[in-house]
């Protein structure tokens, strides 16, 4: 399992900044030069290996990544009836293609 981010996650933005995770092929180089969606050197839309993602974020390391990433993948109420489409950010964090506002 890999994941990327549409841009690097820092503590100012770690609260819109949603993963996009994808299953690669058997055999799959990974082109990412640093191992964190934290790292400042970080080349958004780049996938990495969760394992390595998980285990080098920089705010609270896999505990942290966990708190991310469910945070991401929870939908609350704020943002199903008032903030957002809810299915907007199903087909974002799956990357399913479309636009999320």
């Amino acid at each position: 399992m890999h994941v990327c981010a549409p841009e690097v996650v820092t503590e100012a933005n770690i609260l819109s900044v949603l993963p996009n995770f994808l299953a690669m092929p058997k055999g799959y180089v990974c082109q990412s030069e640093v191992d964190s969606v934290t790292d400042a050197e970080y080349h958004p839309e780049t996938w990495m290996p969760l394992a390595s993602a998980r285990a080098n974020f920089q705010f609270g390391g896999e505990a942290g990544f966990d708190k991310w990433v469910l945070r991401a993948l929870r939908i609350d109420p704020e943002e199903a009836y008032k903030q957002y489409n809810t299915s907007k950010k199903v087909r974002l964090v799956f990357s399913l293609g479309e636009e999320y506002p």
